[in-house]
């Protein structure tokens, strides 16, 4: 009776009083005084969303690209107001023990929601996980609990219906595990300290219908009542339907431990037959790695593939392409570390649907070795340089992918090039390929003029390569450009220094002087021009669709 007169008393205040007391509370006192009572919750729970500027959980949506409030997850998972959230994005980048619960609470929320559209997750931060715990209990936890807890619950969220789904993470999650059982003397849980027959003994099955916790987990006792009331996924499951359409992976942890190796597989596995469109991101995983999850992957509806950040030999990565042959868009980029190999040695994948190409110019040798691997290619982008490593570019190499090229030169549209290094050897470079340039060919003699099916040329320079700004330089582009015979539409993107459109017309210049072929001018996605424009209305109005699709103003 004293609890319920209490109750009714705080339920009594006027609103701005009862805001004035909330006001007082932070956000783990809100969460337990939202726990009270259904009046309360409903009252609470929203203050706590629009105090902490999630307010869109109340919508089925949790989206922090980044440090996301403290204890927004208990709020959600005790929220009678957040009961099928379907939209989430979060990253899990508190310490260990902290983190733990937000897996839990996660996982609950996710247990209750009917279907997910889209679900994004990123571990980050790990190298604060075992501050304030002994070395051997933070390592038991990391080892055990803490990973299979984090696979039941992407396990349980990614058969959920959704079909987007984006996994991240550092690689300070692996080494903070090779670190403490290197100092704890644990048993190895990372693939490369694993042999195939010790990862056999004993796999959890996650995507079959038959997925249960092993019988041998043992939680932490510190974790142990709050795991036991977690949702149950110990019950035998209906072999779940996927509907998973497209896949980023850019999550160390995921190809280099052990325990969420095996979960990768079977994941991509089950996901198979809907799965279109694949991106996989991790410099910390070995070749060795690699060879193994290559081997293992076959994927028939595959059609966007992208690969990037990573250590692999060629053969591995070229067969995996040879059985995928309904590729259409292929970006193979940023830091791919090659081996040493004789073209000669490597196999030849035939991508027959095959249609466009971000590439590394080394990379780009393996694809066009004859006409008949991609009958189909029309679009190339060239990254001359590492942005990962910050590598100089080597335009020799540049060059070298400019003449495997030259056998699609009636059909390849579009042309895209990555300068993003502001040196003294991109002015070099480009007066190799421009006439009159002391010490290199005429224009007639430029590969360049031999590409007569481009119409669009898009030059990008990471915001880095200074084009607009420097008279010199934009000279040699646009003469560069040039040499294009049936050049159509230029694009300088991620360019420095341009706030306005007055700042276009020395570029503008330039380009009527030494581009005659050019019609339109686009620039960072902002601004785009006629360069010959047919009248100001005409000109304006081209201006003003430009301003509606990217939601600018121009000046």
């Amino acid at each position: 009776m004293v609890l319920g007169l209490t109750s009714s008393k705080i339920l009594n205040l006027p609103p701005e009083l009862l805001l004035l007391v909330l006001g007082d509370l932070d956000g783990a006192d809100l969460c337990s005084l939202g726990c009270t009572c259904k009046d309360l919750n409903f009252f609470v729970f929203p203050y706590f969303f629009n105090k902490y500027g999630a307010g869109r959980a109340l919508k089925g949506t949790i989206s922090f690209f980044w440090r996301a409030p403290t204890h927004l997850l208990r709020a959600v998972r005790c929220s009678l107001s957040t009961k099928n959230i379907d939209n989430i994005c979060f990253h899990f980048d508190t310490g260990l023990e902290t983190l733990a619960e937000e897996v839990e609470n996660m996982h609950a929320i996710v247990a209750r929601t009917k279907e997910i559209r889209d679900f994004e997750v990123h571990l980050e931060e790990p190298f604060s996980w075992g501050i304030g715990l002994p070395p051997k209990a933070s390592s038991s936890l990391l080892s055990s609990e803490l990973a299979r807890l984090y696979a039941e619950l992407l396990t349980i969220s990614l058969t959920k219906g959704c079909k987007k789904v984006v996994l991240g993470g550092r690689a300070r999650f692996v080494n903070t595990r090779r670190e403490q059982e290197k100092a704890t003397g644990s048993g190895p849980s990372t693939l490369d300290s694993q042999s195939s027959d010790e990862r056999d003994v004993d796999i959890t099955r996650y995507f079959d219908g038959t997925f249960s916790r092993p019988s041998s987990f043992t939680p932490h006792p510190r974790r142990s009542r709050r795991i036991s009331r977690l949702p149950s996924v110990s019950r035998k499951l209906e072999a779940p339907i996927p509907k998973i359409e497209s896949v980023v992976l850019q999550c160390d942890m995921l190809f280099s431990d052990a325990t969420f190796f095996d979960w990768t597989i079977q994941f991509l596995s089950w996901c198979a037959p809907t799965l279109t469109r694949l991106e996989l991101q991790s410099p910390s995983t070995s070749r060795e790695a690699w060879h193994q999850f290559f081997s293992n992957l076959n994927l028939p509806s595959l059609n966007h593939f992208k690969f990037a950040h990573a250590t692999i030999h060629p053969q591995d990565i070229l067969r995996f392409l040879s059985r995928h042959p309904n590729i259409q868009n292929l970006s193979l980029h940023h830091g791919i570390q090659l081996p040493v190999l004789s073209r000669p040695r490597l196999p030849r994948p035939i991508l027959p649907r095959l249609e466009k190409v971000t590439s590394d110019p080394s990379c780009l040798g393996w694809l066009v070795r004859d006409k008949k691997q991609c009958p189909e290619l029309k679009e190339v982008t060239l990254l001359t340089e590492d942005r990962l490593h910050l590598r100089p570019a080597a335009y020799d190499v540049l060059d070298k992918a400019l003449k495997d090229l030259l056998p699609w030169s009636s059909q390849l549209d579009i042309l895209g090039l990555h300068l993003q290094r502001d040196e003294e050897e991109l002015n070099l470079w480009l007066q190799s390929h421009v006439a009159g340039a002391s010490g290199s060919p005429n224009a007639k003699g430029s590969i360049l003029t031999k590409f007569i099916g481009t119409t669009r040329l898009q030059i990008s320079s990471g915001y880095s390569a200074n084009i607009i700004g420097s008279p010199t330089r934009l000279e040699l582009v646009a003469k560069f450009a040039g040499l294009f015979p049936n050049l159509h539409y230029l694009e300088l993107q991620e360019q420095r220094g341009v706030g306005h459109k007055d700042d276009l017309s020395p570029l503008l210049d330039a380009v009527r002087e030494h581009c005659p072929q050019v019609k339109r001018l686009k620039i960072n996605h902002m601004f785009e021009k006629y360069v010959h424009p047919f009248g100001n209305k005409e000109e304006e109005k081209a201006e003003g669709e430009v301003r509606e699709e990217v939601g600018c103003l121009i000046g």
